[in-house]
């Protein structure tokens, strides 16, 4: 089950983040064939210079990969608490900004950002 306030795809998680931070968020649309292009490229780097900024320090991952164009461009969301709701009668302590106000503030607080 996912728990959260509601059903969000990965760009109205993101525009909520980037405001409770004060950033002023411009988003880039690019061909989906380019960003793939950028994933492959992004990959290849990871794995002939396998350290930071090709590869994420924490996780081993390359920061962009064909996984991350797909999940970002494709109408999914990425939680959607319906099933929750339905056969749990789960109701959201918080809202998608009150949330992530309270999520950002505590990663401040310990020194992560």
């Amino acid at each position: 089950y996912f728990i959260s306030e509601g059903s969000y795809k990965v760009k109205d998680v993101v525009k909520t983040a980037a405001d409770v931070m004060g950033i002023d968020l411009k988003i880039v649309t690019i061909p989906k064939p380019l960003g793939y292009v950028i994933g492959l490229t992004g990959e290849i780097l990871s794995t002939v210079l396998p350290f930071p900024p090709f590869k994420v320090k924490e996780t081993g991952r390359p920061y962009v990969s064909r996984r991350t164009v797909w999940w970002t461009t494709n109408s999914i969301y990425i939680c959607d608490n319906s099933k929750s709701r339905k056969e749990l009668g789960y109701k959201p302590l918080y809202s998608l900004r009150e949330g992530l106000e309270r999520t950002i503030d505590w990663y401040k607080e310990n020194g992560i950002i």
